[in-house]
């Protein structure tokens, strides 16, 4: 059998670094690396991080042969199939485009896309001019429960879809990529027609995410030492200085249904909701109920958990579904149009709340408005 050839860019928590604790408990960490070598398609040959000491990690843990500081020369010199980028946001556009015009045949991208539409827009432009293979980490489209549950609403269990909500807490960049992507995803991937919403602090997180709200936008840093507050010269009157929290969202879609965002703590929630029904989804149990009426327009409902198949790692369905359409020519899961879309989501979110929850249209017109992961 002929494999792909792997390389990794990126030597952080998603790519296996630090999978060593779960490995000798005889887990599975569901990172990049390890979701490769469960594929037998595929032969991790390449990574590449300047941070030496995760890299070292990384190729020792998973037996990578080759290791670059400089992700261009590991490109340039390994020549690569797939290629996963781990990295932060801030980096990952340009690596997304450059892989992508540098002989690459496939990316498997971990989520949020980018910090900005501007980078978003330039890596859905090269993955479409390069006709590269593209897929995102957003794993909940790729997990098998969720997948029941589209079906279901397919065939017509709660009859003709209205809306979907969430609720939970979760940072705007690092975790409602999930949560946009899911919405998209139990109601068809629809275009979206405008959004609005507020973003919020999630203090009880401890100090690790104070600085959200603090220095959330376009705002003086606190120099605690000097007891001060001093301009960031580094951002531009356009950049979010942290990736903050987020407190309710409304998304109109083009199909006429919405999505619902509600910060309630503690919990990671999804209900779809239709004309002849209700489909509620809560990871933590996991309990996936349907309640359906008894008759259109009956208040009177019949529940029952939903009928789930075995669970399986969303990591290796996602790289099988990245095979797949290296194969047949069809667009995986997750493509770069849905990708680009979530991502829209969220900056237009955030330039709601710039402008007090105001209703933002589709296309953002601010292009640049500038959002990192934390």
């Amino acid at each position: 059998m002929n494999k792909y050839r792997v390389a990794i860019i990126g030597a952080g928590h998603r790519a296996g670094a630090h999978d060593r604790e779960s490995l000798e408990k005889g887990q599975s960490p569901g990172s990049h690396a390890w979701g490769y070598q469960q594929v037998e398609e595929c032969e991790l040959v390449a990574a590449a991080d300047p941070n030496t000491e995760n890299l070292q990690r990384l190729c020792d843990l998973y037996d990578i042969p080759c290791c670059y500081a400089e992700y261009r020369e590991m490109l340039a010199e390994v020549q690569p199939d797939i290629v996963s980028v781990c990295t932060t946001t801030r980096p990952r556009a340009e690596i997304i485009v450059y892989a992508a015009e540098h002989g690459v045949k496939a990316i498997y991208a971990e989520k949020a896309l980018c910090a900005s539409m501007a980078e978003a827009d330039r890596i859905l432009e090269t993955c479409k001019r390069t006709g590269i293979v593209f897929n995102q980490g957003t794993n909940r489209r790729f997990n098998t429960y969720y997948n029941t549950v589209r079906q279901a609403i397919v065939d017509g269990a709660i009859g003709e879809l209205a809306a979907a909500t969430f609720h939970g807490q979760s940072l705007l960049m690092h975790g409602c990529s999930h949560v946009f992507d899911i919405l998209l995803f139990l109601l068809g991937d629809p275009e979206v027609d405008f959004v609005q919403g507020k973003l919020g602090v999630y203090e009880e997180w401890g100090e690790k995410w104070l600085p959200a709200g603090r220095k959330f936008f376009n705002a003086p840093i606190f120099k605690e030492a000097e007891n001060r507050f001093e301009n960031d010269q580094t951002l531009g009157v356009n950049d979010f200085t942290a990736d903050p929290g987020t407190d309710w969202a409304f998304i109109q879609f083009h199909n006429g249904t919405t999505g619902h965002l509600i910060s309630s703590p503690s919990l990671f929630d999804f209900m779809v909701l239709g004309s002849m029904g209700q489909i509620l989804c809560s990871e933590e149990t996991p309990e996936f109920l349907l309640r359906q009426r008894r008759e259109r327009f009956s208040r009177a409902f019949d529940t029952r958990p939903i009928e789930l198949p075995p669970p399986e790692d969303s990591t290796i369905n996602i790289i099988r579904d990245l095979i797949q359409a290296l194969s047949n020519g069809k667009p995986t899961k997750c493509s770069v149009e849905i990708a680009h879309r979530g991502m829209e989501i969220a900056l237009a979110l955030a330039e709601s709340h710039v402008h007090d929850g105001a209703k933002v249209t589709m296309p953002l017109a601010n292009r640049t408005l500038y959002v990192p992961n934390h």
